[in-house]
């Protein structure tokens, strides 16, 4: 199992993360991070990425229509593009298939607006148990995965 997880949450807080093998910081710059917690940076959305979301929540700018539109296929493409990247997404699949349960977790509020939400898709959509705050159900990010995936020239080469 898989749960997306707010790091605020869970950090120094042993009860939130109880019933999970391993949490998984998925951010470039945690700070104080409890012990045993595996710091996983590869996952994190690229830092320009990261900052253009920011900074059109902090303009009010449509914030789901971007999220949807721009920042989900932008990490998508991270995950595809960047080796670091894809070897994380397999090692954490790897740690899944051994029957391990692993929280994700990052320090974004909502977690709809969030790449967990996009990992969480994507491990969903491939047959995992994803655990979230929210009840949605992100598969359709696991389907754009794929698909981008299948587009790709890792996969043509």
């Amino acid at each position: 199992m898989v749960g997306l997880k707010n790091f605020y949450e869970v950090n120094g807080y042993p009860d939130a993360y109880q019933g999970y093998d391993e949490v998984w910081v998925v951010m470039r710059y945690p700070k104080d991070m409890s012990p045993g917690f595996r710091h996983v940076p590869e996952l994190a959305p690229p830092y320009e990425l990261f900052k253009w979301f920011q900074d059109t929540k902090r303009g009010g700018r449509m914030m789901r229509t971007a999220f949807e539109e721009f920042y989900v296929p932008g990490y998508i493409n991270c995950l595809i593009t960047n080796p670091k990247a894809r070897n994380a997404l397999v090692s954490l699949e790897a740690e899944l298939n051994r029957g391990r349960s692993i929280a994700l977790v990052c320090t974004c509020h909502d977690e709809s607006l969030c790449h967990r939400s996009v990992l969480g898709g994507i491990l969903s959509y491939l047959g995992y148990n994803c655990e979230t705050k929210s009840g949605t159900d992100y598969d359709r990010y696991g389907a754009m995965y794929i698909a981008a995936l299948e587009n790709s020239a890792i996969t043509k080469s």
